[in-house]
């Protein structure tokens, strides 16, 4: 099943339903092995990609979506260290860069080309060209005719001079007939253009779906990216993968409520607040090692560079996203960052902590305590 190309939707497919079942009934133990599983199929995969008959089913797109699903029955089921795996798989997917290119223009897409090239015949999206050389064709077969017609016309006029008025008829005939023609060739035209209307009408439609469907999961990808290193501890990267999912969803999101954009922008202010200013390192870790995680993190998040507090606090200025937050955040914001008044600040802090502990951000009051 999982090597035929014809059976690759039925293979996906059957992969959700199992993701899922494993979900809704805790099944941890199944869960692990269908993980390693499904990844052992893609491996084998890649190692044949040489193979025509292969290369069908590398699609991004089938197994994105079903990597996206695993992701989320990961973090549901508190598997983080598979949710891990699970998103470097997703990253070794080369899904940042599918991204952005699929977003740069509205150029179909080599798996739309294929659908669009297994339509039938009649309606395929003809050409400009194709339609020029139709047209030239049915020009030079008209003229041909007209002159037969002619011809016929003129040799009857001299052999017969008695007769012409029943040629002249003859000569009118094979013109009406002619019209009758040219009037069948250019209603093929319109209905050849209807047709590659409708069928380039589909391909933006499967175009637009696809992208729409993309947007969604890359959504889903900083989310569940986020609650991961807050897990993990790694402030600096939960702050950098909340702010990755703000951009993506103020940027991309059509219909963003008042509610929804405080809520993710209060959030992502609170994740960079909670980042300490000297790192958690311990005593005998390697700085070329912590480095080099790091880089890996940076990449994983689809960033091109490790970052640091002070860039993130720079972004939060981006799309007004300081401004978006909740107005006791802003002032929490503005008494730790922007003003110094260590007498005073632990219990200025104090009164805007205590409004936190009956929102959903009360997870950050501690890491902004210490």
């Amino acid at each position: 099943l999982r090597a035929t190309p014809k059976l690759e939707k039925a293979y996906h497919e059957t992969a959700k339903k199992a993701l899922i079942f494993c979900k809704e009934n805790k099944r941890l133990t199944e869960f692990k092995k269908l993980s390693d599983l499904l990844r052992n199929h893609y491996n084998l995969i890649l190692k044949g990609k040489h193979k025509p008959e292969y290369q069908s089913l590398l699609k991004i797109e089938y197994h994105l979506e079903t990597k996206i699903i695993q992701l989320e029955a990961a973090c549901e089921l508190n598997m983080w260290k598979e949710a891990s795996n699970i998103a470097e798989d997703i990253y070794n997917l080369n899904m940042h860069d599918y991204f952005y290119k699929s977003m740069k223009a509205n150029i179909i897409e080599p798996e739309l080309a294929m659908i669009v090239e297994n339509m039938p015949s009649n309606s395929k999206n003809a050409t400009s060209e194709e339609q020029e050389q139709k047209k030239e064709v049915d020009n030079e077969k008209e003229k041909e005719k007209k002159a037969e017609g002619s011809n016929e016309l003129n040799k009857s006029a001299q052999q017969q001079g008695s007769l012409s008025k029943t040629q002249e008829e003859g000569g009118a005939g094979t013109v009406g007939v002619v019209d009758d023609m040219n009037k069948d060739t250019k209603g093929e035209d319109e209905q050849m253009n209807v047709q590659a209307n409708e069928s380039s009408a589909n391909a933006n439609y499967v175009l637009a779906k696809s992208k729409e469907n993309l947007k969604n999961w890359v959504a889903i990808f900083y989310e569940k990216m986020a609650d991961i290193l807050f897990v993990y501890e790694s402030e600096l990267f939960h702050g950098l993968a909340w702010l990755k999912y703000c951009f993506h969803i103020l940027n991309y999101k059509k219909s963003v409520t008042e509610k929804e954009k405080s809520f993710i922008c209060t959030k992502a202010v609170l994740a960079v607040l909670s980042i300490p200013l000297i790192g958690n390192k311990k005593k005998n870790e390697d700085y070329a090692k912590i480095f080099e995680a790091h880089k890996k993190m940076s990449q994983l998040l689809g960033h091109t560079s490790v970052p640091l507090k002070e860039s993130l606090k720079n972004g939060l200025r981006v799309r007004n996203i300081l401004n978006c937050a909740d107005e006791n955040v802003q002032k929490l914001y503005s008494i730790i960052e922007n003003q110094f008044t260590p007498l005073s600040l632990c219990l200025e802090c104090e009164v805007l902590l205590k409004e936190l502990e009956s929102t959903e951000h009360k997870l950050y009051i501690n890491k902004i305590k210490e």
